[in-house]
């Protein structure tokens, strides 16, 4: 039997949209087959949960799991965080995309899409899966020794006393498969990350704390990419009032600044930021239409950022 999903009440109510939650079954062994049901919920009335943040990877690589008692197939990366993200005795109530949308309803995927930043802000905390990692053991130990080395406002201080520890080459391979996870260059982690309560991250069968990861990472290596930097500032300034506006002006140089990460989905280059851009800075009036060509996508938000700022320089 092929899995359906039951609709959603699209009707906007005092307690907001409607949405799926996915009740991630608890498992002792991380090899047992994973299980997990959907219950709908409005989106102010849900109750605690978290959202996951992952990479989906490749569509045609798929791994069987069980959603309502019946088959889904999931991508290789989202069942690896399947597998990891069960508590061992309790369900987990979690918001995943690609399960708790129906993909194939066109409708409801842009209905959706349009609140997602709201399910991430309303989510407790969120889960960042960067996907399998050869040496997570090695983060999970090393990040939390170099995180209070990370350089403070003043560039000559830190939050600890002494040298900071040395970084060996096993350290250095870990940290380097960490950063050339595509989990970075994914345009919807910018939105995921900005609307974040809390934030963190899975490695492997261990988490950490996103902020020990990104001070970890910026206290030991001293060549990064500017992407780590430029995602601790996003969530720094994203707390300040008006500082967000400030520093990233205007939707045009937002959609500039991400113009070059990845998305499956190309539109997702403008749907994927649509949140911020609503939330931080002046909103462009466009809503998510995945039956639009990526054209005509792109020919809409032109018109929307010139018809806003008066100006041809697009």
């Amino acid at each position: 039997m092929s899995f359906t999903y039951d609709p959603l009440n699209n009707l906007l109510g005092p307690q907001g949209p409607y949405f799926r939650l996915l009740m991630l079954q608890p498992s002792r062994d991380y090899s047992e087959p994973v299980h997990c049901y959907l219950v709908t919920h409005p989106l102010r009335a849900c109750g605690k949960y978290e959202a996951l943040s992952y990479v989906w990877g490749d569509a045609l690589d798929r791994e069987r799991i069980w959603c309502n008692e019946t088959e889904f197939l999931v991508t290789r990366n989202l069942h690896f965080a399947l597998q990891y993200l069960r508590y061992r005795n309790v369900p987990r109530r979690l918001w995943i995309d690609a399960i708790c949308i129906n993909q194939d309803d066109i409708s409801e995927r842009s209905q959706q899409v349009a609140i997602m930043h709201l399910i991430y802000h309303g989510a407790r905390r969120v889960a960042i899966s960067p996907g399998p990692l050869d040496f997570a053991h090695i983060l999970h130990d090393s990040l939390p020794r170099f995180a209070p080395y990370m350089s403070t406002a003043d560039a000559n201080s830190t939050t600890a006393e002494g040298p900071p520890p040395f970084v060996g080459i096993r350290e250095f391979i870990a940290l380097t498969e960490l950063m050339d996870s595509p989990w970075w260059r994914r345009v919807w982690v910018v939105q995921e990350l900005i609307v974040s309560r809390d934030a963190i991250v899975l490695l492997g069968s261990a988490t950490l704390p996103w902020s020990t990861v990104i001070h970890g990472i910026l206290a030991a290596a001293a060549d990064l990419p500017t992407t780590i930097f430029f995602y601790e500032r996003l969530r720094n300034h994203r707390n300040m009032p008006g500082a967000l506006a400030l520093w990233i002006y205007t939707a045009l140089h937002l959609l500039t600044r991400f113009k070059n990460f990845r998305a499956t989905d190309p539109r997702d280059k403008v749907y994927g930021l649509l949140g911020i851009v609503n939330s931080y800075l002046d909103p462009l009036g466009i809503m998510p239409d995945y039956r639009w060509t990526l054209e005509k996508c792109y020919i809409h938000t032109a018109t929307k950022i010139i018809a806003q700022t008066r100006n041809l320089d697009i």
